[in-house]
């Protein structure tokens, strides 16, 4: 065994020590040229990594995930048997990304970070399901002190209970936005299924001095998905708004010159993803429409989309456009809002608005840049005709770079005979195309999945992290 597992010698200038294996043996810890190694006076030292260099190689590479998938973190465990310099690496790319539902669990990582000088402050996203039963006042309290040392912290996906008193909570949202510097993307949602009428609006005591910073914490944000939060009539809808007025104190009007130097101090929000009752046009056409680049507007009435289109009309042009849920939604509208506005368009997702492609087909969906159209719906099409076929054909031709026409849900699946019923997953929905159409849509070289691209509509967690 002692021939096999010979005992390394580290170079003295190597920065490293070995760490033991499973077995009784070290396990081989140079970075460069294990093979190389040689024991006894003749050896040659080798060369160092820089902690850099090892963090860049360990880093996750999850794309559409925050969070590193079980290969990874087998990956990072194994590598941590290296050396000291590599273990390190693997604790730093394991801290940086931090989920917790269990509050029993994130009791055990708060005891951690305050026995690690600096640990906090490693955080890069972080993720906390505050809904579940035994999240105490207590712990609820150390959350806050800990969200308050992680002055890294790029991204804030919080689930809270908004049935409970929030007072608490937004103790903890206004840490977050006021002692995180680094802090640019926020979601919060909802974990209560809260009806209207059964929680009635709470007065949220902020002063002056707390409503601005924590609005300074706001203009900061890049991406900021409200979509699952409750409405204007809650307390949460209640605390946007006491913000709301001091954030619109930052930004300065449409007609306004003598305050054109704090459009400055309102960096770069280019994400909003909120529903319409609880900001309303006022906030999001003098906030967002500045500087925003992907819009994400939920079930918007007809008027209301009204007041959208004619706000962003005088703002630079979208990237990305959602109106996801806006019944009866006026494809009149949404054209002449394209023709005008569409030259920098690369998605539009108008899922769940009942669209129909014999409606779209009337419609004229144009925009030069467009790459991906999402037409989903909760009741879709059992079967698409040639000229529905044909409409898809006209539309790739107007949009030359189109590469997405997405109108199948997550276990849809296109049919052209009955033997191609075997391979619908359980709970799918056969979509039949007569063979001729079937024919013509292969040639279209359009995706129709329900996989999410690359898109900007999908979340870049690895664009926030870093």
């Amino acid at each position: 065994m002692a021939d096999r597992h010979p005992k390394t010698q580290l170079s003295v200038d190597s920065g490293e020590s070995p760490l033991r294996n499973a077995g009784s043996t070290f396990a081989a810890v140079s970075e460069a040229q294990p093979a190389e190694q040689t024991t006894g006076s003749a050896r040659r030292p080798s060369p160092r990594l820089p902690l850099e260099i090892v963090r860049a190689i360990l880093r996750p590479r999850t794309r559409n995930s925050p969070f590193p998938d079980l290969d990874e973190r087998k990956q990072l465990l194994s590598c941590s048997l290296v050396s000291s310099l590599w273990a390190t690496a693997a604790t730093e790319a394991l801290w940086e990304r931090v989920r917790y539902h269990n509050p029993f669990r994130f009791e055990r990582f708060v005891a951690a970070s305050w026995a690690r000088a600096g640990a906090a402050g490693r955080v890069r996203y972080l993720r906390l399901n505050i809904k579940e039963r035994g999240w105490t006042p207590q712990r609820l309290d150390a959350a806050i002190s800990l969200v308050g040392q992680m002055v890294g912290l790029r991204t804030l996906y919080l689930t809270l209970d908004w049935g409970e008193d929030w007072s608490v909570q937004g103790e903890l949202v206004s840490a977050a936005l006021t002692r995180c510097p680094e802090l640019v993307a926020l979601s919060l949602g909802c974990g209560n299924d809260l009806r209207l009428g059964l929680e009635m609006p709470h007065e949220v005591l902020l002063n002056d001095a707390e409503a601005a910073a924590i609005a300074r914490g706001f203009a900061r944000l890049q991406r900021l998905d409200l979509r699952d939060s409750p409405g204007s009539q809650s307390q949460f809808g209640t605390f946007i708004n006491r913000v709301g007025s001091a954030l619109q104190n930052q930004v300065p009007s449409s007609t306004s010159s003598t305050n054109a130097t704090i459009a400055d101090e309102v960096s770069s929000m280019d994400d909003l993803q909120v529903p319409y009752d609880l900001l309303g046009s006022e906030f999001i056409a003098g906030l967002a429409f500045r500087t925003i680049r992907e819009l994400v507007l939920k079930e918007l009435p007809e008027n209301a989309l009204s007041d959208a289109f004619r706000a962003l009309e005088a703002h630079p042009p979208l990237i990305s456009l959602s109106l996801v849920g806006t019944r009866n939604l006026p494809f009149d509208l949404l054209a002449q809002f394209l023709a005008s506005n569409g030259a920098e368009l690369r998605v539009l997702d108008i899922s769940c608005t009942f669209p129909d492609l014999d409606v779209l087909a009337a419609a004229n969906i144009q925009a030069p840049r467009l790459e991906e159209l999402v037409i989903r719906s909760h009741r879709p099409k059992r079967a698409l005709s040639v000229a529905n076929v044909a409409f898809l054909e006209k539309l790739k031709e107007t949009n030359p770079r189109l590469c997405r026409a997405v109108f199948l849900n997550p276990r849809d699946l296109i049919v052209t005979s009955p033997g191609d019923m075997i391979r619908i997953p359980h709970g799918g929905t056969a979509i039949f195309v007569p063979r001729q159409a079937r024919a013509l849509l292969d040639g279209l070289d359009l995706d129709f999945s329900h996989a999410k691209s690359d898109s900007m509509l999908s979340v870049d967690f690895e664009h926030f992290m870093w």
